[in-house]
């Protein structure tokens, strides 16, 4: 039988489906009468901070009040040396405003009109038309929770990687390599990237659209597409090979944790994954059979969900997904009872802890 959590998120996903169709028919519209009146919307707010070489957008979206990992993430974007746009799809109160002012050189309140990429789009090409063109421009949402310690080191990498545009994640689909991409929550673009005309273009002409389904397809599916096809270089931090090359370092009794836990996040695999835990996993084949399913991606799919013991135990990843569907809820629960809750700094790990319904 489908978890009604799965069913639900199959009626929402056809829901927004059918929801593009307005799009398609008024979307080129819709977006025009953005740009020609958002100057009456959108409200900056000089920050307390000097803009510097390296620059991070930080878009949030947090209409019940600013999160305490919010101000860790703009505390540790400062101390690595990045200058931070934070751009609200949501009013501010006053006194988050002021919050977030001190923790920024700029605070763009906007509509939420075309989600992530909406915001990512206006606070860029507010940056390019003030003349900022940065050395790094770090593009992130408030989807993750990140840093999960204080000794991240990520930042710095990002800053001395070569590559003109980079990401966390690389979602592949060998099918149709032309929807390979950097996942958005987290990307960077290198100087020699933003300053070409063609960088500018393509944030003035992607689609804006509050249809979640078309900004994926178009934007976020489409943007690493569109700048390899320019010539640009393309890197990442992981992909799902490194996930099972994770998998198959872990021992047994690990990776059976991993198959019940995998049982739970991805349903169609769970008859055969049901026969590996009822069998006894020193029966040397039961090792193979493991391996074997790990090549097939039967125990998982995607990066961000991966089991704790991956992600956190051998990847050590400094972000974890927000995100309050029943897996991830799953995943924070197996962060805590496999100890690896004790490494998150306090602000993060009470925030985590207290996140999900009990």
């Amino acid at each position: 039988m489908i978890p009604l959590w799965k069913l639900k998120r199959e009626i929402r996903r056809v829901h927004l489906q059918l929801g593009q169709a307005r799009w398609y028919i008024f979307g080129s519209v819709l977006k025009w009468n953005y740009d020609r009146t958002k100057h009456q919307f959108i409200k900056l707010t000089e920050g307390a901070l000097p803009v510097q070489s390296d620059v991070a957008i930080v878009l949030i979206y947090q209409p019940e009040g600013i999160l305490t990992s919010l101000m860790k993430t703009l505390d540790h974007l400062q101390e690595n040396g990045f200058a931070t746009v934070v751009v609200s799809n949501s009013p501010l109160h006053e006194n988050d405003l002021e919050s977030l002012r001190q923790h920024s050189f700029l605070v763009m309140q906007r509509p939420n009109f075309g989600y992530d990429f909406g915001g990512y789009r206006d606070a860029i090409l507010h940056l390019l038309d003030c003349g900022h063109q940065p050395d790094n421009l770090l593009v992130m949402n408030d989807s993750i929770w990140f840093p999960l310690t204080d000794e991240s080191s990520l930042l710095n990498h990002i800053r001395h990687q070569k590559d003109d545009m980079y990401g966390i994640v690389l979602a592949e689909r060998p099918d149709e390599p032309e929807r390979t991409h950097l996942q958005s929550y987290m990307f960077n673009f290198k100087k020699g990237l933003v300053e070409q005309k063609v960088f500018a273009q393509f944030w003035k002409k992607i689609p804006i659209s509050s249809n979640k389904q078309v900004v994926i397809r178009r934007c976020e599916m489409r943007m690493t597409h569109a700048f390899k096809t320019k010539g640009f270089s393309i890197g990442y931090l992981h992909n799902f090979d490194d996930v099972k090359s994770a998998l198959k370092s872990l021992g047994n009794d690990e990776l059976n944790r991993i198959i019940a836990y995998q049982m739970q996040v991805d349903t169609s695999n769970t008859r055969t994954l049901k026969r590996l835990l009822d069998r006894n996993e020193e029966d040397p084949t039961w090792r193979n059979s493991v391996e074997t399913l790990i090549d097939r991606n039967a125990l998982g799919k995607y990066v961000l969900v991966a089991h704790p013991l991956v992600l956190s135990g051998k990847l050590d990843l400094q972000m974890l997904k927000k995100d309050k569907q029943p897996m991830y809820q799953l995943q924070r629960s197996e962060l805590f009872a496999c100890g690896f809750g004790n490494r998150i700094c306090p602000e993060i790990r009470m925030e985590m802890a207290n996140w999900d319904p009990r």
